[in-house]
């Protein structure tokens, strides 16, 4: 799984490399830090790259909503997860590619095209920062899952065992809320 990604960074990082001159960066990002060609060619291609991302979010999207209709267990749960990952998606990561390509189109150059591009970068931050949240943070299958994946490691080991605990005493505790309401009723 790791074989493309690590092809194409290697072949941008040696081309930028190759590519690189003396000159002053103002803001070290990938779309100012590198040379004017490459860096057009990694924008270019993280829109083609974003693009094939967002087609597969909405393939999963729908793949789950119609297993949905004929399972009801957490596909809802999954596919809302998955709406909030592609909106954040749309309006963060791919929305500052896009706008990159947008302000090089409109002409900017110089030091007011490096301030618009380096203040993109709050956009990629928000990006990333939204998995944590809303997979990891919001979520107890998925958080559950990888705990699990990463229980080699001692502090996930703890992490996943004080987790499962915790799941155990708060689905008790749900569940003897709800029979008492019922017998209340």
């Amino acid at each position: 799984m790791l074989t493309i990604p690590v092809v194409y960074s290697s072949t941008i990082v040696f081309w930028g490399f190759m590519t690189m001159d003396d000159e002053v960066v103002m803001f070290c990002n990938p779309p100012l830090g590198l040379y004017p060609t490459v860096s057009r060619f990694w924008t270019f291609s993280n829109v083609i790259i974003n693009t094939i991302t967002l087609v597969l979010f909405i393939t999963l999207i729908l793949v789950f909503y119609y297993k949905g209709k004929k399972q009801k267990s957490d596909t809802r749960k999954i596919m809302k997860r998955l709406k909030v990952s592609i909106l954040f998606f749309i309006f963060t990561w791919y929305i500052g590619l896009l706008a990159a390509d947008l302000f090089v189109a409109l002409g900017f150059t110089g030091p007011t095209l490096i301030f618009m591009m380096s203040n993109l970068v709050f956009f990629v931050l928000i990006s990333y920062s939204q998995f944590f949240y809303v997979v990891i943070w919001r979520s107890p299958e998925y958080r559950n899952a990888f705990l699990e994946a990463w229980s080699c490691i001692p502090c996930c080991k703890i992490l996943k065992e004080r987790h499962s605990k915790s799941t155990k005493i708060s689905a008790t505790a749900h569940s003897h809320q709800q029979n008492s309401m019922m017998s209340s009723a």
